[in-house]
């Protein structure tokens, strides 16, 4: 059993660390047995290792390893001979399930395997990659045909192996290219051309820090360009479109902007000034984006610089940031 549980765990971390988000937690049950002869209390610990669902922002899939014991004294008494005995019993649970937050800050998970397990917890972390969990939990164990309910207390650690990686650890140049469009002169048809040469003004900017920022995301990621900080509408609006075209080259899904408005609008947001980081992350995390992006443009003559941000919606950790003059 002991080198079935260590195999599973080593199992279960393995494929859940080959996706871009990732949950663990691990801690101590305090309760009371269901065992009509058990005394209080149940000791115990389990941990829970998962990945995000494809999908989905707020469910994951994950495994549970746990044990706990607690004591049992059994007696019976008649007419004819008595009998006592004392021994203490070990309840051991591995099961697969799910782990749903409703809310920013209440987790629900529920698992299925040598035990039906269910939990109800406060999340002090909220979106944060690392937090504690305080709450209710109960398992009915089929083995034992025993089980408890009580009090958890766990930490916790949900977020994407490419913004827990060092920032200072060098990263390797992206083997991709933005396509920039060119119009030919009017002899030859219209053209799309891929090139890596310094392209001048706004648009070389844009492909310069676009590829810069998200060397780090993971491609097939959903993106939302929440912010463009620019007081020119018709440049703010080029800016917008640039961009989208140069992330869908890059393989990334794109957000509607219609749906981004539509959400911006009941959050009484706007477009095109300052937006904090709160806001915008509450944003992306409405419309189901895995990653959001902010632009903005600042500084004057020599200074002048575009700027653009990249933050985990999940996290709400910036995993990428740069700035071009122009």
């Amino acid at each position: 059993m002991k080198k079935f549980i260590v195999t599973l765990t080593i199992v279960l971390f393995s494929i859940s660390s080959v996706f871009a988000q990732f949950y663990i937690d691990t801690g101590l049950i305090l309760g009371a047995p269901f065992d009509e002869y058990g005394e209080a209390p149940v000791i115990g610990g389990d941990v829970k290792i998962g990945h995000k669902a494809k999908g989905f922002d707020n469910l994951y899939w994950i495994g549970q390893i746990g044990i706990s014991s607690y004591w049992v004294y059994y007696y019976e008494y008649n007419a004819w001979n008595s009998y006592e005995d004392e021994y203490s019993a070990t309840l051991v649970n591995v099961a697969g399930g799910i782990l749903f937050y409703p809310s920013e800050k209440l987790q629900l998970a529920a698992t299925l395997g040598t035990a039906l397990n269910f939990e109800i917890g406060f999340d002090f972390g909220g979106n944060k990659q690392n937090g504690l969990l305080l709450g209710l939990g109960t398992s009915l164990n089929f083995i034992e045909e025993s089980g408890y309910a009580g009090l958890f207390l766990k930490y916790r650690y949900k977020g994407s192996i490419s913004s827990s990686q060092s920032s200072d650890r060098p990263v390797a140049p992206p083997q991709r290219t933005i396509a920039q469009t060119t119009t030919e002169t009017p002899s030859q048809p219209s053209r799309t051309s891929t090139t890596t040469a310094v392209i001048p003004g706004i648009p070389g900017a844009l492909g310069r820090v676009t590829e810069n920022a998200m060397r780090r995301v993971p491609t097939d990621s959903r993106v939302a360009i929440v912010n463009v900080s620019v007081a020119d509408r018709s440049q703010r609006e080029f800016i917008a479109g640039e961009l989208e075209i140069m992330l869908f080259n890059l393989n990334y899904r794109i957000i509607d902007r219609s749906e981004l408005d539509r959400i911006r609008e009941e959050l009484h947001l706007q477009y095109s000034g300052e937006v904090d980081d709160e806001d915008a992350v509450a944003l992306g995390r409405l419309s189901g984006a895995d990653y959001i992006i902010t632009c903005r443009i600042d500084g004057e003559r020599d200074l002048r610089r575009l700027r653009l941000r990249v933050l985990e919606t999940q996290t709400a950790q910036v995993v990428g940031v740069a700035a071009e003059p122009f």
